[in-house]
């Protein structure tokens, strides 16, 4: 794990998804405080391994996971569903970021007590200003407890 605060996972198979995500993070001088999963099973170990090192020594819970949920390996719905089960990493804002905008998917993804779910646009401006959104609103305007 970083030696800085983690502050935001992102869980996302598709390469060119998360380079033009860390070119946003990167603007906002946030790029050193990613981790990047790549499938499902990854972020389900990664989950593991952060709860036992937050509970063992006490570090701060990262501040956001942007959630694909077409994952290879396991679906983005597992994932979503192991942080909001767990006592402790159920805080962390998930934000199912997703090119579905299957009813069924957004569906499931509220009763599995999302935070948020965006759909991805497919062209890159719009991509760009939306995961600059996100990051404004979850990273500055919303207040944690």
């Amino acid at each position: 794990m970083p030696h800085h605060p983690l502050e935001i996972i992102i869980v996302e198979d598709d390469p060119n998804d998360f380079e033009i995500t860390q070119r946003i993070l990167k603007r906002r001088g946030m790029a050193g405080n990613v981790q990047w999963l790549k499938d499902g099973e990854e972020a389900l170990s990664f989950a593991a391994s952060l709860r036992s090192v937050i509970a063992a020594e006490g570090k701060r819970l990262p501040r956001i996971v942007i959630l694909d949920i077409k994952l290879p390996k396991v679906l983005g719905f597992e994932v979503l569903k192991v942080f909001k089960s767990d006592e402790l990493l159920q805080y962390i804002p998930v934000i199912i970021f997703s090119s579905s905008n299957q009813e069924r998917d957004i569906v499931a993804a509220s009763q599995l007590h999302a935070n948020s779910y965006v759909v991805k646009p497919v062209e890159y401006d719009a991509y760009a200003r939306c995961i600059d959104e996100i990051i404004t609103y979850w990273m500055f305007t919303h207040k944690y407890l």
